[in-house]
């Protein structure tokens, strides 16, 4: 770390700062046991509605093909696991690199706070609160300062009212109605035999989709500005920088797949629905007939 880099507050690691100074522990990263169908879109718009997941990509891009995502997870898997267990030169844990570039831009009142799970890594934008895995809290790897970098990303987008962050926020409760209650309505209709609840169910669902469209722009965004705070900041060495950039690579390669399989899985129920949503009525029997 540079001389004229800001001094960290010990104080404000919330949770408990000898922990952050203790060597990364080995663990699992195990993610390949994911809700799938609409229970992973509800995982991914509804489970952490307030927030940014970095799980969030796990559960979308498996909803529609699983050969491909199952593909893509592997390699994230392999990638993360293989820099866990690469100690960041300058021995900071993710929690320490989280507050020291979240103090680097006048961000002290955000609080970074440990969780429990496996890459349950979130920002809240509307707490403003931090969240890190407590394995990359308290761990010092090179995967866990990426992580640590890119929540923080996030935080910097909320502080500078980055737009695609602020839109998708504002979209995520109707998307998380649209996953809950989009496909039973749908099933309802067609029990029913009510067209219009069909539409509105298939529409709905469609809709709460959407969101992976808007999540693909704020999370590039929030790994570009995690890199660049940590080349600003000499929070990593030269290998350490490439490997932040592997890890995060890895996992924009997930919300990409997520994209392609929600755009394959919207095409796939606007077919199903496509009758009832361009029906036209059948005409009259002549007299007599």
């Amino acid at each position: 770390m540079p001389a004229d880099a800001p001094k960290v507050n010990d104080h404000a690691l919330d949770g408990a700062p000898n922990e952050a100074r203790q060597p990364f522990p080995n663990g699992s990263t195990d993610v390949s046991r994911r809700p799938q169908g609409r229970r992973a879109l509800e995982t991914a718009v509804g489970s952490r509605t307030e927030g940014y997941s970095w799980a969030f990509p796990f559960s979308v891009s498996r909803m529609t093909s699983p050969s491909r995502s199952s593909t893509v997870l592997q390699k994230l898997k392999s990638t993360y696991g293989k820099w866990n267990q690469v100690r960041s030169v300058t021995g900071n844990s993710g929690g320490r690199v989280a507050r020291t570039i979240l103090d680097a831009n006048h961000l002290q009142s955000v609080p970074v706070q440990p969780v429990q799970g496996t890459l349950t890594d979130h920002y809240d934008p509307r707490r403003k609160q931090l969240r890190l895995a407590r394995e990359n809290f308290v761990g010092n790897s090179v995967a866990a300062t990426a992580v640590a970098a890119h929540e923080c990303g996030h935080a910097l987008q909320d502080a500078d009212d980055y737009r695609p962050m602020e839109f998708r926020t504002a979209m995520v409760p109707v998307a998380n109605a649209g996953a809950r209650f989009g496909l039973p309505l749908a099933i309802a209709g067609s029990f029913f035999g009510s067209t219009m609840m069909v539409q509105l169910g298939v529409l709905g669902y469609a809709g709460a989709m959407l969101l992976t469209f808007l999540t693909l722009p704020v999370e590039f965004n929030a790994s570009k500005r995690a890199l660049r705070q940590l080349d600003q900041l000499g929070l990593v060495s030269s290998d350490g920088q490439e490997g932040a950039k592997e890890v995060l690579r890895a996992a924009a390669m997930t919300y990409v797949a997520g994209v392609a399989s929600s755009a394959g899985y919207l095409v796939y129920m606007f077919l199903i629905a496509g009758r009832s949503l361009i029906r036209r009525p059948k005409p009259p029997l002549p007299p007599g007939l």
